[in-house]
């Protein structure tokens, strides 16, 4: 099973996480993965700040995930913000 690198981030204008991937990295196992985020935490951080105004990050986490697991999280958000949407 392969895993892949998920970046959850939740911006301070948001009420939702977003959710990426880092498209071209995948590991045979959770535990290379795992240890791959260990390695390169602070590259990864400074990545993510890179991309994103530091001022404008509430949140983040770096997971390793299948793509069902990823896709079931993306489903999951969808589907909040349509209920959300449907109470106002």
């Amino acid at each position: 099973m392969k895993f892949f690198i998920a970046l959850v981030i939740i911006l301070n204008t948001e009420m939702h996480p977003r959710i990426f991937t880092y498209q071209y990295v995948n590991f045979p196992d959770l535990k290379n993965c795992e240890n791959f985020l260990l390695e390169y935490e602070v590259d990864l951080k400074e990545s993510i700040e890179g991309q994103f105004p530091v001022e404008t990050i509430s949140s983040t986490a770096m997971l390793c995930l299948t793509q069902e697991q990823i896709t079931d999280f993306a489903n999951e958000l969808e589907l909040k913000k349509w209920q959300q949407q449907r109470r106002i």
